[in-house]
């Protein structure tokens, strides 16, 4: 679901009809480079060894082989315009093959649909990309089986789209089933093991399902550390995914490291414009932000944002995302007019990739409900902040602890403008799914439970408001550390949130770049 491991990125040389060796020693060196980290010298191999295939005839494996490698190492650099023609055209070659059922060439063109469906998926066309990894996991399956790694891997693409499209259920079922099939032929030690611990983790983590993603990233970790280059991007992207674990927890002295450690591994081995360095930046950015260190988070989210504007477009869901940090943190500093503009780009942008009912959505317009908030604009916060709720779910579920942010968060509002009772029963919803899902203790239920408290002061209900605002201060002192936490509330009113960072007045100022990010990324074959 999420991360670049390095066998995954060994490119295959398609099947041979005969033997051409110029060709084959072009490609075997452009496979060597590339497992190396010399992309230079990786590029100048796949485009020695295509310019051979040209001369074959336009239905040879060879050629398709060669468009794949050259557009599989163009994806790997970002440079996703020019590896889109390239991977188009070898789709193109696989369908003229028309091979049986079962052929080796049949496997060819499994894999090049799905090569194109992880670049669709990184241009943010979530449509096409989900029909093309589909189409590509029941091709491999009927021709290999479904014991073999290649399908495990295509059918964890698919998944990985689900989790970014909010399909959570659709996504595990994929997960764990990807995960099993990759152990049982590989081994339990196998790098593609790791990818998978990783991809199932990250699930997890936005399930609030902290243990379990701590324990498959750890597990994750020692595995490439023990079978993978130093400055191997997989390495990087499961580092970057346990530190974003730590921060949901609160435990930011063990992410920071984490978050270094990666930024500096996809700068050294992917260079300074690729979008995961991007996202590398931008986590770090927020959680610089989350300690009101604003000066270190602004250049870091300015400079993930132009990256991303740069290699995947002004429209890009990743673009997006590093705009709410950004406007996010204006907000905290009181740069309201800065923010408001940038809150309604980033919501445009996401409205456009995901359509209306998306929980990123949710997320822009809980942010624009905040910042109204705090301008005192009540009826269009109010507004914005039931619209937030309603897609929150309709997608993610009615217990889900975003929606119990943003009932934290529509109290609020509806407290200050002194409509307590309607405030009260929101409350108290807001704790009954905390207290569900977050069974041993979570600052976001410490917020919520601090800003009830309150509402029952005004009322005058001192005894009540003394009881929570003590079982508040026991879950702040005594439940951060926890393993087991659960979910971070997005945006808690007023008060502490994403796990005892400040939020300002309830805006998601804590967008990760996790399942729609590029620190998300496909096999390739």
């Amino acid at each position: 679901m999420n991360r670049q491991i390095p066998l995954l990125f060994l490119l295959c040389c398609f099947t041979l009809s005969s033997q051409e060796p110029s060709w084959e020693e072009a490609t075997r060196q452009g496979n060597v480079f590339q497992a190396e980290g010399d992309y230079t010298g990786a590029e100048r191999s796949y485009k020695a060894a295509l310019q051979t295939a040209g001369r074959f005839a336009e239905d040879d494996a060879r050629l398709a082989g060669s468009l794949n490698n050259l557009a599989a190492l163009y994806y790997r650099l970002g440079r996703y315009s020019d590896a889109e023609p390239l991977y188009q055209r070898a789709v193109s070659v696989g369908e003229k093959a028309a091979a049986p059922e079962g052929s080796p060439r049949r496997v060819d063109l499994g894999r090049a649909l799905g090569n194109l469906a992880a670049l669709e998926r990184a241009l943010g066309r979530y449509g096409e990309a989900e029909s093309l990894y589909r189409r590509s996991a029941e091709i491999l399956e009927s021709a290999l089986g479904p014991a073999d790694p290649s399908v495990a891997t295509s059918w964890n693409n698919l998944a990985a789209l689900y989790g970014v499209l909010g399909k959570y259920a659709e996504a595990e079922q994929l997960l764990q089933r990807s995960l099993e099939s990759k152990r049982a032929s590989l081994g339990p030690n196998d790098p593609q093991v790791a990818a998978g611990m990783s991809n199932l983790a990250e699930l997890y983590r936005e399930e609030g399902k902290y243990g379990g993603a701590e324990m498959l990233l750890e597990g994750a970790i020692g595995i490439l550390r023990a079978n993978s280059p130093v400055n191997h991007p997989g390495l990087a992207s499961a580092l970057n995914n346990l530190a974003s674990v730590f921060r949901h927890q609160g435990r930011d002295r063990e992410a920071e490291p984490l978050y270094r450690e990666a930024i500096e591994i996809w700068r050294n081995s992917l260079g300074s414009e690729h979008p995961d360095l991007a996202a590398g930046l931008n986590n770090l950015g927020q959680l610089y932000a989350a300690q009101r260190r604003f000066n270190d988070a602004e250049p870091l989210y300015t400079r993930a944002v132009s990256i991303w504007e740069k290699a995947l477009g002004p429209d890009h869901p990743n673009v997006a995302a590093g705009l709410n940090n950004l406007a996010a943190m204006y907000m905290a500093e009181f740069r309201f007019v800065q923010a408001d503009s940038i809150f309604h780009r980033a919501l445009a942008i996401q409205e456009k990739a995901f359509g209306q009912y998306h929980p990123s959505v949710a997320t822009s317009l809980n942010n624009l409900g905040a910042l109204y908030f705090q301008g005192g604009r009540y009826a269009e916060a109010e507004r914005l902040y039931r619209r937030a709720l309603e897609i929150r779910e309709k997608t993610q579920g009615p217990e889900h602890p975003d929606v119990a942010a943003t009932l934290v968060n529509l109290a609020g509002l509806l407290q200050a403008r002194r409509k307590n009772a309607q405030a009260e029963r929101l409350y108290r919803r807001a704790l009954a799914i905390f207290e569900k899902v977050l069974p041993s203790g979570q600052s976001d239920m410490a917020a919520c439970l601090k800003s009830y408290a309150t509402l029952l002061r005004q009322a005058r209900r001192r005894a009540e408001a003394e009881q929570l605002e003590k079982r508040a201060k026991e879950l702040l002192t005594g439940g951060l550390r926890s393993r087991n936490a659960g979910e971070p509330a997005a945006g808690c009113q007023s008060a502490s949130c994403r796990s005892g960072r400040k939020c300002a007045l309830g805006a998601e100022d804590c967008t990760e770049m996790r399942l729609a990010a590029p620190a998300r990324r496909d096999a390739i074959f």
